[in-house]
């Protein structure tokens, strides 16, 4: 009888652990100002994509907390992560105003990784909303405090970053600059960068009409992606062989290799790649005469991009947040669960030694 009592009070107190609301007011009871903002920080931070209400308000009080404490460093955090919270949430504006509070702060005090870590965040705000020379500026800033400290896989990332903004305003020799940067500071057990790397300048050499090296540099990848078992980007190479040899006029190479793609794209349920497919196709039929069933296959990419624009601008939905509370409403009413949860099992406990008396008591 004692152990199921026992058993019992674990599973409750397990349950209790597990509430996210029960944690923020546990969290917010610690005396260590500044291990109260970093949990507070990793909470939200860890609940940024699954429940952004609680997220914000795990923000909150983290900014509350490093304000009193009065600790730069913490306060960047808190600042960060609101960043974060608004740029899923659309707010564009207002993200790069809570990461520019945090560079600012992070520069205060030579925080190398924050400022790192700011400036990254403020180039994927600004390339969000294209505004290109500030997001290749941020992605610079980010590239070189990472060199600075080491951590050349996130400079790498940012290197890529900043030849992907090349790319699309059709600087393709920067763009492949930085590509090539990119490249040569890859782990070289690390295929899968390697072969991103390639692909990205694969597609830089095409824009500049050079076909032998855009086909070099795919078949590269797609070795590469095949070493490391990667069969779902491996589709990605497909496709973009197949819109070479289109404009080479390998119509046989062109319609194999689309056919490849489109199968990887149904097997992975790959809608990306399944999109690339349609559009690619269409430049196939139409280069091969088949005009109509080109513009049939155009108009299905259009119809496609517009439903895949459609459903990423919903998303967006899911990352919302109310902001019209400052007083933690969920915190109040986890405490008023804990207390529940406590009376229930006293009440328990007390029915339960009562039974147990009565039933010694008639042995």
């Amino acid at each position: 009888m004692l152990r199921s009592i026992f058993l019992f009070l674990t599973i409750s107190l397990t349950a209790l652990g597990q509430d996210p609301d029960t944690l923020l007011f546990s969290l917010l009871k610690l005396e260590n100002d500044t291990e109260k903002v970093n949990q507070l920080y990793k909470q939200g931070f860890s609940l940024r994509n699954t429940n952004p209400q609680l997220a914000y308000l795990y923000a909150k009080h983290s900014e509350k907390e490093a304000l009193e404490c009065g600790s730069q460093k913490h306060l960047a955090k808190s600042y960060n992560l609101l960043g974060i919270l608004y740029y899923k949430k659309g707010q564009y504006k207002t993200s790069v105003n809570y990461h520019r509070h945090a560079l600012q702060l992070r520069t205060d005090i030579n925080d190398v990784l924050g400022i790192a870590q700011s400036q990254q965040n403020l180039g994927n705000v600004y390339s969000e909303i294209k505004m290109m020379d500030k997001a290749e500026k941020a992605y610079l800033g980010a590239m070189n405090a990472y060199y600075k400290i080491g951590l050349t896989e996130k400079a790498q990332e940012c290197l890529n970053n900043m030849g992907v903004i090349k790319h699309a305003l059709k600087e393709y020799d920067a763009a492949i600059e930085n590509y090539k940067m990119a490249l040569t500071m890859c782990n070289k057990n690390d295929y899968d960068a390697q072969a991103r790397y390639m692909s990205n300048m694969g597609e830089a050499y095409l824009g500049k009409h050079d076909t032998l090296k855009a086909i070099a540099l795919n078949t590269d990848a797609l070795k590469l992606r095949r070493m490391c078992e990667n069969d779902m980007e491996a589709g990605d190479n497909y496709v973009n062989l197949a819109g070479i040899f289109i404009v080479t006029k390998d119509f046989d190479k062109a319609k194999r290799y689309l056919q490849i793609a489109d199968s990887i794209a149904n097997l992975y349920d790959y809608f990306d790649l399944k999109l690339n497919v349609y559009k690619i196709s269409a430049f196939y039929h139409e280069a091969a005469g088949n005009a109509k069933e080109g513009f049939e296959l155009l108009e299905n990419y259009y119809h496609k991009r517009d439903s895949l624009l459609a459903a990423q601008q919903m998303a967006t939905l899911q990352y919302d947040f109310e902001e019209n509370f400052s007083e933690p409403i969920k915190v109040k009413a986890s405490l008023k669960d804990i207390s529940n949860k406590w009376m229930a099992i006293l009440l328990v406990l007390i029915l339960t030694f009562i039974s147990y008396s009565l039933f010694k008591n008639k042995r």
